[in-house]
């Protein structure tokens, strides 16, 4: 059997391009309110006034699971707001404006350096 029809090709449609390269940025320099930090020995960007936090014994829909997250912390006396559910039973987003505080936060699909938004 011969296996002539392997070695021929046929001419190709493609062009070469130049060298390219990438120049990398990263999240903290295009927002002012992102900081990168190191947690637990890996790089992650922290997002200043937000934290991820999940609550035990939440369910329901996303927004029963917010209201429920909101009804706990009201009276608290902390300046907290739900920005958002985060997927998991009990898991938010929370925001406090002004805050000076800052911790780590793992993007969607849990990608570390990827800020919440």
């Amino acid at each position: 059997m011969s296996h002539d029809h392997f070695s021929r090709r046929a001419p190709s449609n493609f062009e070469t391009l130049e060298p390219r390269r990438l120049l990398s940025a990263s999240v903290a320099d295009e927002d002012p309110n992102v900081t990168p930090i190191t947690w637990h020995g890996q790089e992650a960007y922290a997002v200043e006034g937000q934290w991820l936090a999940q609550f035990g014994g939440v369910t329901g829909s996303p927004a029963e699971q917010v209201d429920a997250v909101r009804q706990r912390i009201t009276g608290t006396g902390l300046a907290l707001d739900v920005a958002k559910h985060l997927g998991s039973d009990g898991l938010v987003l929370l925001c406090a404006p002004g805050s000076r505080f800052r911790v780590p936060q793992w993007g969607a699909g849990g990608r570390r350096g990827d800020p919440v938004r």
